[in-house]
């Protein structure tokens, strides 16, 4: 007896809930309407625009961004070969080069191919430096592989370029700390750690 009357509580209880729901919910049939609108010639009355914000490829962009959704689906090897030969064409603006190299580099990275990662990763940070861009996000890369390849000193000079450029970046300093732990460098590690 006692499940039955466990159950028509628990469907009363639905029941009140459903038409709190109902009752506080919008009419969909009242049109929403602005406030009013202050028509003095000093205020600003504020019309809605519908922008377009979608990012559209520009030039040889589209090619980059074709690779970026291959990479993103894990084709590394795709995505190697066809910057590979496509890398060649010297018609390439700096920005699409330099995109390019990052990506192989990643995309060798994710093979697993370290040694060929950190030579596209060092040729987009050639074009980044010459163009003055920052090149924060390719030294945490090639601080990543070198620290695979056990290249400790490479490692730590890539992770204390990112930290120059940002103190406060917890996931580099973290990386610098492991670098010089597994060099052995006991003090270093420690004032990263600290």
């Amino acid at each position: 007896m006692s499940t039955l009357h466990d159950f028509l509580w628990l469907l009363l209880a639905c029941a009140w809930v459903c038409a709190g729901c109902v009752a506080t919910s919008p009419d969909p049939t009242r049109e929403a309407r602005p406030g009013p609108v202050d028509a003095r010639p000093d205020s600003t009355r504020s019309v809605p625009v519908d922008r377009d914000t979608t990012r559209r490829p520009s030039g040889d962009a589209g090619p980059v961004q074709a690779l970026r959704a291959a990479y993103r689906e894990g084709a590394y090897d795709a995505v190697v070969r066809s910057i590979r030969s496509r890398r060649r064409d010297d018609s390439l603006h700096s920005s699409v080069s330099q995109a390019l190299h990052v990506l192989l580099g990643r995309a060798e990275q994710a093979r697993g191919r370290h040694a060929a990662a950190i030579d596209a990763l060092n040729t987009a940070r050639r074009i980044a430096e010459g163009e003055g861009r920052a090149t924060t996000a390719i030294d945490r890369a090639l601080g990543d592989s070198h620290a695979a390849l056990y290249r400790w000193p490479e490692a730590a000079s890539a992770f204390e370029r990112v930290l120059g450029a940002r103190p406060d970046d917890r996931a580099a300093r973290q990386a610098l700390a492991e670098v010089y732990r597994r060099a052995q460098r006991w003090s270093k590690a420690r004032a990263q750690y600290a």
